[in-house]
């Protein structure tokens, strides 16, 4: 079995986060905190198929996220993937979301006003699911109504106000997660004006 970053930092008592505009169960993110012989074992609906996994104790990248046993749990979480941690996602029909909640000073937000809301002195852990798959390019993000999105620079900035409350120390992977979408779909324009919001999101954390 490999070791994740997390698990790392987490067993020095680090503060840990992952923020991508991908599913934060997706490839890059999930090989942060979780151990899967598939990267596409997201939600127990595509795990079930495998009962050989089953039978060796195998689970689900998103609830290895919410159960990430290594310090004090992973303290910062968003992106897409929001599908794979509700009951309509999910063969056991579980809110993933709400066992989120059972520890200290948690919070779950789904959207940009939400994200604006956080009360940072009285929140020690966040997790942001803003869209049942992969989040918008920046390009197409919506900013208000009922499906708007943070930028990738608004949830870095989010994340490290979190996590720089730990004197120990933080270690938080961001990912501008699309833009290897927007290559796959030769979209250039996509591809490009994602790049410029990563490196937004990038300066934001300095």
């Amino acid at each position: 079995k490999h070791t994740t970053m997390l698990e790392i930092f987490e067993k020095m008592g680090r503060s840990t986060g992952v923020v991508s505009t991908a599913e934060i169960t997706h490839a890059t993110p999930a090989a942060c905190y979780a151990k899967s012989i598939d990267r596409g074992y997201k939600s127990d609906i595509y795990l079930a198929y495998n009962t050989a996994a089953i039978n060796a104790g195998a689970k689900d990248i998103a609830r290895q996220l919410i159960e990430f046993p290594y310090g004090n749990g992973i303290d910062v979480a968003m992106g897409g993937g929001r599908y794979s941690f509700k009951p309509i996602g999910r063969m056991d029909r579980e809110d993933l979301t709400k066992d989120w909640l059972n520890q200290p000073n948690s919070i779950y937000v789904q959207s940009l006003e939400e994200l604006g809301e956080i009360d940072y002195k009285a929140t020690d852990k966040v997790l942001g699911l803003f869209g049942n798959g992969h989040m918008n390019y920046e390009y197409d993000r919506a900013t208000v109504g009922e499906n708007q999105e943070p930028s990738l620079s608004e949830m870095t900035v989010s994340a490290i106000r979190i996590l720089r409350k730990n004197p120990e120390g933080f270690f938080l992977m961001v990912e501008g997660g699309r833009i290897d979408h927007a290559h796959h779909a030769s979209n250039a324009y996509r591809a490009l004006t994602d790049t410029i919001e990563f490196d937004n999101a990038i300066e934001s954390a300095f």
